[in-house]
C-alpha cells in the first residue's frame, strides 16, 4: 500500500477519534450542566416557597395596626355604621396598615364604647388597644349625613347630598391625639334616584359622590398622618432601645 494512502487513513482515523472524544466531552459537559441546573432550579423553588412567605409576614408585621371604631352619630345610627365601614374598607385597600377587623371593635365592653364621644382617657385607650391589638384608634363623629330631593316647577328633580364628620386618630398606648380633622362634602345631581340604594342606605348619585369623596379624603389623611407618626415612632425606638 502506498505511503500516502497510509497517511490519509491515519488522518481519517485520528480525525474520527478526535471527533468521538469531543462528542464524549460535550455529552459529559452537558450532563454536568443539566445536573447542576436541576439543583439550581430546586434551590430557587425552595427560596420561593420559604423565603417569600417570610418576607410577606415581615412586611405585614411592619405595618402599624389600626382599628376604626364605630362612629358616634346622634340620631343617625345608620350614618355612623356606614361611614365607619366605608372608611375601614378604604384603609384596607390602601395596604398601608394592618387593619383590625371591625368585629373586634364591636366586641368591646359597652362602658368603653360610651366614652368614645368625649375625650378618651389613657386607661380606656390602652384597654381598647389591648383588646383589639391596635396601635392606633380612629374615632369618628357624624354631624351631617343625608340626601333630599327637590322638584322644580317644570318637574325636574334635583338631589342634594351632604356629609360631614370629624375624625380623631389616637395613639392607643398614650391616648395622645395624633390628628383631628373635619371632613365635609356637598353634592347635587339631577334625575330620579335609582331603584335600590347605590351606596349604603341612599339611592342618589349626589350622595354616592359625596360619601365616596369624603371617605377617600379621610383615608388619605390617615395614611399621611399616621404613616409619618409610625415612622417617627419607629425611628425613636431604634435610637433609644
Amino acid at each position: 500500500m502506498p505511503a500516502y494512502t497510509v497517511n490519509v487513513i491515519d488522518r481519517v482515523v485520528l480525525s474520527r477519534s478526535a471527533s468521538a472524544r469531543n462528542l464524549f466531552q460535550f455529552k459529559n459537559m452537558t450532563s454536568h450542566l443539566l445536573f447542576w441546573g436541576k439543583h439550581l432550579l430546586l434551590s430557587a423553588i425552595c427560596c420561593l416557597v420559604f423565603v417569600i412567605p417570610m418576607l410577606s409576614q415581615s412586611e405585614a408585621g411592619s405595618k402599624p395596626s389600626i382599628v376604626v371604631m364605630p362612629f358616634s352619630a346622634s340620631g343617625k345610627a345608620v350614618a355612623g355604621t356606614e361611614l365607619a365601614d366605608f372608611l375601614n374598607n378604604e384603609l384596607v385597600s390602601s395596604s398601608k396598615f394592618a387593619v383590625i377587623d371591625k368585629s373586634k371593635a364591636l366586641e368591646l365592653d359597652a362602658d368603653l364604647l360610651k366614652g368614645l364621644n368625649d375625650s378618651i382617657g389613657k386607661a380606656a385607650a390602652s384597654a381598647i388597644g389591648q383588646q383589639t391589638g391596635a396601635k392606633y384608634l380612629v374615632l369618628g363623629s357624624v354631624s351631617e349625613y343625608g340626601e333630599k330631593a327637590k322638584t322644580s316647577f317644570v318637574g325636574v328633580v334635583t338631589w342634594e347630598g351632604n356629609v360631614k364628620f370629624n375624625l380623631r386618630a389616637i395613639d392607643a398606648a398614650t391616648a395622645d391625639i395624633i390628628f383631628s380633622q373635619t371632613f365635609e362634602k356637598h353634592g347635587i345631581s339631577l334625575g330620579e334616584a335609582k331603584s335600590g340604594a347605590i351606596m349604603g342606605s341612599f339611592g342618589s348619585k349626589a350622595m354616592q359622590d359625596v360619601v365616596t369623596k369624603t371617605v377617600k379624603d379621610a383615608a388619605t389623611a390617615i395614611v399621611k398622618r399616621l404613616g409619618t407618626a409610625a415612622h417617627t415612632s419607629t425611628a425613636a425606638e431604634s435610637t433609644h432601645p
